[in-house]
């Protein structure tokens, strides 16, 4: 059997173990989701499906539902007949088909090594895995989305620009658009910018191009343009029929809870709280049809710019820091979750830049010829002349892949983040570039390979040197940031930027604090006398104060105190808990993150489910610290969000709100500050 058999071989016997691995974890989380009904799809994607096939253009000119979604959420339901079960098979079906296409596109970009772990990955990852045998849109979206970049890097990195290349690309990137048009505002921004390039070039006369880049980028031109028109007729059709220039509702959401400051930007329930969004535009107008209507959409939006107007610069990009943190490296909270999400996502981060500085460094000591023989090495061509081409192409595609990723962090910046959108928007890139990084780094790591002309056996011992040593310093770095993240990062809640709130329950209604397994130093301030100890606060709340939950939605504690400077980690996690509260149950472990300079500084969490009071009782504080840690308590208070008023005063008068709270928590009979 000929090399190339046996590889072809090799290369089906890798796809099917692959593939059977990737059912077995398809099928298990199908079983976990069974009997756990997804609102996505019996309010939205099932519903829509069954009026489209009832009466398919009444549907498409009357329903709200064919302008809420993106088109493919109930064409999809509705090709399968909106069997559930159908839907699903057909979704894995999808997932598995960008086994392929990652395959190809790995393989082009970084040989069998880069192809091998980029598959490896993509069966193995939860966030990519977890949403698909649901009835959702993600695996459309997965598919569209690698259709598009497996296209795109054969037309340009194989150094043969087929049309069919270009046709796989632009049926790819319309499938995306029109299942989650998150890509919309990239690919017009490219159009613009590479149709000025055409006007420049046109006016200017055109520079000195080598043929091959000419007919790429005329044919990428046509290819996004003509991808375009399918989304195009659907703003069209959702602008006449529904005043709705857009191919769907749903921004304005993603960007009120994107900039909420309760929220931090995140899932609510990341921060145990609620999601508030249907009362806020119920509150705005009770006639409203929910909160993806027309209207709706529009004053979300209007909330979300008010929210970043009313806001310090200073505190803007902190704030938009940790969004980007999240959307890079996965969220703190989501370390409860899986620690591999964290893990992964930063071993892949840290394999891009080791390679990109090995190409940094090859380009400064060898120039441009030295970066492209270094890439050559995974060619898949044997002539040199084609080989050459075929790295330039390559060099192209790892920089276009590399500035997409950092254009869609920099869009999903202000817009809700969770591990759901997180992975199915940016984990297909990551895989594939964090593979070929892996390949790149390893390019030494081959057996010894006979000169042709000399016959002699030689194997580069320095590069496989150099290589392992940088591997290594990669990981210990890796294993360093993931120990400093467990330490010190934590979604935290800004206790004087609450967004529009009211006080809800002074600081007078609080009593001055007890405690167990600490010893008095003074009122108000401790000494713990062992490792397991707690601080009590008894608060009686006024007669007439509405509680529970029918008096409002959110609710926030506020707390301050001082810990001894430099406390171990340990000791910074402090754990809440009220005794007479309205639940018992709340989403995530109610904390709050100590500082540890020492200082008095105040600290805020949900003051919903198990923290909801239901009326008179104790509020506690569980500590984990050395032995001799001296607390001093400064008090508490209790605010409830008024976000939806504020938001019915911006909308119907214009009345700006004020998203900060610049007092303090105080102890009792003390003066506000």
């Amino acid at each position: 059997m000929s090399k190339k058999n046996l590889q072809s071989l090799f290369n089906t016997v890798w796809l099917l173990f692959v593939c059977g691995v990737a059912i077995k974890g398809l099928h298990s989380i199908y079983l976990e989701s069974v009997g756990m009904p997804n609102g996505d799809a019996q309010w939205v994607y099932l519903p829509g499906g069954q009026k489209f096939l009832k009466d398919p253009w009444g549907f498409l000119t009357t329903d709200e539902l064919s302008y809420t979604v993106a088109p493919l959420g109930y064409l999809w339901t509705a090709v399968w007949g909106v069997h559930e079960n159908a839907i699903i098979l057909a979704n894995c079906a999808l997932f598995l088909a960008c086994i392929y296409l990652v395959w190809r596109m790995a393989k082009r970009l970084g040989g069998t090594v880069a192809a091998m772990l980029a598959t490896a990955l993509w069966v193995s990852t939860h966030t990519l895995l977890h949403a698909i045998p649901k009835v959702l849109t993600e695996a459309m979206f997965l598919f569209g989305f690698m259709l598009f970049l497996c296209g795109m890097v054969e037309a340009i990195a194989s150094a043969a620009p087929r049309k069919r290349w270009f046709a796989m690309a632009g049926v790819g990137l319309c499938i995306t658009l029109l299942s989650r048009p998150v890509l919309q505002y990239v690919v017009l921004g490219l159009l613009a910018a590479m149709g000025l390039c055409y006007l420049v070039w046109r006016v200017r006369g055109r520079p000195a191009l080598a043929p091959l880049v000419r007919v790429i980028f005329r044919r990428t031109l046509i290819t996004f343009g003509l991808a375009l028109i399918l989304p195009a007729l659907v703003i069209i059709k959702n602008g006449v029929y529904f005043q709705n220039w857009g191919i769907g509702t749903g921004a304005g959401a993603g960007l009120y809870y994107g900039v909420h400051p309760l929220h931090v930007g995140e899932e609510p329930y990341y921060a145990n709280f609620q999601y508030d969004i249907g009362v806020t535009a119920y509150t705005i107008d009770p006639h409203t049809q929910g909160n993806l209507s027309i209207d709706a959409d529009r004053w979300e939006k209007q909330i979300a710019v008010e929210m970043i107007r009313r806001t310090s610069l200073e505190d803007n990009l902190r704030f938009f820091a940790g969004k980007a943190r999240s959307w890079m490296l996965y969220s703190p909270v989501e370390r409860r979750f899986d620690s591999e999400f964290r893990a992964k996502r930063q071993a892949q981060l840290l394999l891009m830049l080791g390679a990109t500085a090995v190409l940094v460094v090859v380009a400064l000591r060898r120039g441009s010829k030295g970066v492209i023989q270094t890439l050559s090495r995974h060619a898949s061509s044997d002539d040199p002349g084609t080989q050459s081409a075929q790295a330039w192409g390559m060099l192209v595609c790892l920089a276009a892949l590399v500035l997409l990723t950092l254009a869609m962090v920099s869009q999903f910046v202000p817009v809700l983040y969770n591990s759901r959108y997180n992975g199915a928007f940016l984990d297909p890139l990551f895989v594939v570039l964090g593979s070929v990084a892996v390949a790149l780094l390893t390019s030494h790591f081959r057996l010894p390979q006979r000169n042709v002309q000399t016959g002699a056996w030689t194997w580069n011992w320095r590069g496989v040197l150099w290589q392992v040593a940088l591997i290594a310093v990669l990981v210990y770095v890796h294993v360093g940031a993931l120990a400093w993240a467990e330490r010190h990062e934590r979604l935290v809640v800004d206790p004087h930027r609450l967004g529009p709130a009211e006080l809800h329950i002074d600081s007078d209604a609080f009593g001055h604090s007890t405690a167990v397994g600490m010893q008095a130093a003074g009122e108000d301030v401790w000494v713990t006398r062992e490792l397991n100890t707690q601080l009590v606060i008894p608060l009686a709340i006024p007669p007439g104060t509405p509680v529970g939950k029918a008096g409002f939605m959110e609710g926030v504690w506020r707390v301050r105190l001082a810990v001894s400077d430099n406390i171990p980690h340990s000791c910074r996690d402090v754990r809440l808990s009220y005794s007479n509260a309205d639940d018992h149950y709340s989403p995530l472990p109610t904390t709050i993150f100590l500082s540890r300079d020492g200082a008095m500084r105040s600290y805020a969490l949900s003051g919903g489910f198990s923290m909801r009071p239901k009326g008179s009782g104790n509020l506690q504080l569980e500590f984990h610290c050395p032995i001799g840690t001296e607390i001093r308590w400064g008090g508490a208070d209790y605010w409830r969000s008024t976000i939806a008023e504020a938001s019915r005063e911006l909308i119907h008068n214009g009345t700006p709100f004020q998203p900060y709270q610049y007092s303090h928590p105080r102890l009792p009979g003390e003066v506000r500050q």
